[in-house]
């Protein structure tokens, strides 16, 4: 028969062992966790550093603290700070693997094709409708000659625009925002959380453009609880395509930048930008209800994560 202190003593050392071993997990999980946003850390970090440094003359010349004539372009070279921080901190933890598959997924077109056409044709078609709408509203035709045209930058012919469009402002920010890190929100969370989550980056990353953009001037502080709801319905639409065509980041820039020559082409239709605005509203609600918060699409989310180099 075992002695009671034995026993005792025993049961003690299973309890405090157990007790410990408990602990450690705890503890490696919550570092695991923090290890995990790391990665998402260092990019929104990089992201708003290369974007807000380009674009501080600017922002500075705006608000009268400097008096020199910064070019207007660098509106447009701030917007590659999302895609070039998601290819450092690619770089960083997966080296060149990860940003070699990064940027196969810029012109990922295979298989998508039809998301492709959605993606060009659906903002081109709100814009068609607003032209309607406004003839039949208001009585008059918009000048849709405009189409393409760029009011910041009116020198650039419609195709260079475009093109300009395409590449600081689909590529510049879709490379960054549902590239790099749509895809680690959603392996922690459901899609529609991680659009939201996305939203509130994307947001904040646009501030200094109040200070000197003008259609951000003009928004004024009544018309930024209206400019977010678009935004978040814009993530919710972006996430869709995104997941839908298996991670295509050439799928969503294609969006982001048709949507904008749609939106600001300069035709002076209010009209017309209430009812893209209104109807891709629409479109958000209804794509959650038909496919689910859960993937925001027919297929599983897109979903990525990151360890330590």
């Amino acid at each position: 028969m075992q002695h009671p202190s034995t026993t005792t003593a025993t049961t003690t050392t299973t309890t405090a062992t157990a007790t410990t071993a408990a602990s450690t997990s705890r503890r490696e999980e919550r570092l695991g966790s923090m290890s995990a946003w790391t990665p998402v850390a260092a990019f929104y970090a990089g992201a708003l550093l290369l974007s807000w440094l380009a674009w501080l003359p600017l922002t500075l010349a705006a608000m009268g603290v400097w008096g020199g004539d910064p070019p207007q372009e660098l509106h447009l070279l701030g917007s590659l700070g999302p895609m070039l921080s998601a290819f450092i901190v690619t770089a960083a933890w997966h080296g060149r693997p990860g940003v070699t598959a990064l940027a196969r997924r810029m012109v990922a077109w295979r298989g998508n094709l039809r998301w492709i056409a959605l993606a060009v044709l659906v903002p081109l078609g709100l814009y068609a409708l607003g032209v309607l709408v406004t003839r039949a509203v208001q009585g008059v035709w918009l000048d849709v000659g405009t189409l393409g045209q760029s009011p910041e930058y009116p020198w650039m012919p419609a195709v260079v625009a475009v093109l300009a469009n395409l590449v600081f402002y689909g590529y510049g920010e879709e490379v960054g925002w549902r590239g790099f890190l749509l895809p680690r929100l959603q392996a922690r969370s459901s899609a529609l959380k991680s659009a939201v989550l996305v939203t509130l980056f994307w947001a904040c990353w646009h501030i200094p453009l109040f200070a000197f953009a003008d259609g951000f001037r003009k928004m004024g502080a009544i018309g930024i609880p209206g400019w977010l709801f678009s935004l978040l319905l814009g993530s919710v639409i972006l996430t869709w395509l995104f997941n839908s065509s298996g991670g295509s980041i050439l799928v969503v820039a294609l969006f982001h930048a048709m949507l904008d020559v749609a939106i600001n082409s300069p035709s002076d239709g209010v009209l017309m930008q209430n009812v893209v605005g209104g109807t891709l509203t629409v479109l958000g609600f209804v794509l959650v209800n038909r496919v689910g918060r859960e993937h925001l699409a027919r297929r599983p989310r897109v979903q990525e994560t990151d360890a330590a180099a």
